[in-house]
Order: structure tokens, then sequence, then C-alpha cells
């Protein structure tokens, strides 16, 4: 998908011109969005007591981890695939 958006921004009258601003753009997202996270983990410690932070933290990691499986191009394939099995799990 995102070779098709490379090659879609080629063909605009700024050609390589709108690929790095469209690459920094997505940086200035990128980081913007991980500064909101800081910001709210800052946010949530000044409210949280004792070991609760902890489960915070740990939550959000693993939060992170499973990001990284929706994000692959197989998800989508393996979701349907769950979809199509009848409950005896036998096809």
């Amino acid at each position: 998908m995102l070779e098709a958006q490379y090659k879609l921004s080629g063909q605009l009258p700024l050609k390589e011109h709108f690929r790095v601003e469209a690459v920094v753009l997505r940086e200035v997202f990128t980081n913007a969005g991980r500064a909101a996270g800081v910001i709210a983990l800052m946010v949530t410690s000044l409210f949280v007591k004792g070991d609760a932070l902890t489960w915070v933290i740990t939550t959000i990691a693993l939060l992170q981890l499973m990001i990284g499986r929706l994000a692959s191009e197989d998800f989508p394939k393996r979701r349907s695939a769950v979809r199509g099995r009848s409950k005896s799990g036998f096809g």
C-alpha cells in the first residue's frame, strides 16, 4: 500500500518534493502521538498510587506488542480464516 502511495505521489506536480513533505508530515504526526502518550502517562501517574502504575505500564507494553500483530499484512487473512471455521473447529 505504501508503495502505491509513493507511485501516486510521483505523478503529482511536485513529484519528489511531495514525497519528502509526506514523509516529514508522517514523522511529525508519529512524534506528536508519542508525545501525547508520554503526557498521558505523566498525568496518569499523578492520580495513581502504589502498584497500580506498574500495571498501567505493563498493560501499555502488552498493547504495543499487539499493535504489531494487528498492523501485519497477515492479520486480515487470519481473521477471515477464523470467521470461516465452524464452532467444532473441523471446517
